[in-house]
């Protein structure tokens, strides 16, 4: 699973050794795709632009936002709103007795929030989140293959008789192809973590890319 981990980096650094302890728990188990943010002598080295970049592509990749928030920072809540608007589930941790959140972050029903008073309470929260999200995503990882083989049925049946539009089928399986949601799950499969009857020709690049390129031929 790879994580975005959100800790304030330009506001403040007094936590970096909690994000470092946090990070190396997640990556026990899983990929965390910021673990920067926990390095204890981190040195900015890139422009603006180029973070900005790197950041929200990692976001776009990101199956779970796990942010520490004890420290404010307008670059978490950033980070936070931007995994909301892509539909990351997000997960936000705070030390009760040294902050108050905003109340943007409370006042939000979409984020699920932690708060603390010492460091041992977050590993079993954070333990049951691993736990609970994997599920998650293994199920709508399923739901989400099982219609596009249904969509990339249908443009076959189409290419092979041509008796029903699959416009909006050809949309959705070419924006599939493009996304990292299609490297993700073809990396499932390969990691052998997809049930051994699911149908998933549409995870064989060649076929789906070939389908495709013949529906533009027949279309012009």
């Amino acid at each position: 699973m790879n994580i975005y981990f959100a800790g304030s980096i330009r506001a403040g650094r007094v936590d970096a050794g909690l994000y470092h302890r946090m990070i190396v728990y997640l990556q026990k188990t899983d990929r965390v795709l910021t673990e920067h943010v926990g390095d204890m002598s981190l040195q900015e080295s890139t422009t603006d632009a180029e973070i900005y970049a790197q950041d929200t592509a990692w976001l776009r990749e990101a199956e779970l936002l796990i942010a520490e928030c004890t420290c404010p920072s307008l670059g978490v809540g950033y980070e936070l709103a931007y995994a909301e608007h892509l539909g990351v589930p997000c997960h936000i941790f705070y030390d009760r007795s040294k902050t108050q959140l905003s109340a943007m972050l409370t006042g939000d029903s979409y984020f699920a929030l932690h708060p603390y008073t010492t460091e041992e309470e977050i590993y079993p929260v954070l333990a049951e989140i691993l736990s609970t999200t994997r599920v998650a995503i293994q199920e709508a990882r399923v739901k989400r293959i099982q219609e596009m083989e249904a969509r990339l049925n249908r443009l076959k049946l189409y290419l092979r008789e041509g008796l029903q539009s699959v416009t909006e089928d050809v949309r959705v399986l070419d924006a599939y192809l493009k996304s990292p949601q299609w490297l993700s799950d073809y990396e499932a499969d390969e990691r052998g973590e997809l049930p051994s009857d699911l149908l998933r020709g549409v995870l064989s690049q060649d076929e789906l890319y070939n389908a495709l390129q013949a529906y533009d031929e027949q279309n012009g």
